[in-house]
């Protein structure tokens, strides 16, 4: 009897992440909000586990992120010219 209410609880987290998997478009419209992009675009290719943290690491990087996106560019040997939420850009990499 335990056994379907666990996986009633699941269904939903399931629901969640198959939505954040798919490739919508993303309405940037601050500054704040175009390096979060940028940055969790990095993370989705070389450390999904840390895409989570970006909401956390912006708050703490307010006024500085394009310090954060160099920081993290730099974390992953990649060029901070480049912008990697642009598929174009991993070309090479």
């Amino acid at each position: 009897k335990q056994e379907p209410k666990e996986k009633e609880e699941k269904a939903p987290d399931d629901t969640e992440n198959a939505a954040e998997e798919k490739d919508e478009p993303i309405k940037v419209e601050t500054k704040e909000d175009f390096w979060r992009v940028q940055i969790e675009a990095i993370y989705r290719r070389r450390n999904h586990h840390k895409v989570a943290e970006v909401p956390n690491l912006m708050k703490k990087h307010v006024g500085q992120e394009a310090m954060l996106y160099r920081k993290v560019c730099k974390r992953y040997d990649l060029d901070p010219k480049k912008l990697y939420a642009d598929p174009k850009a991993w070309e090479g990499e």
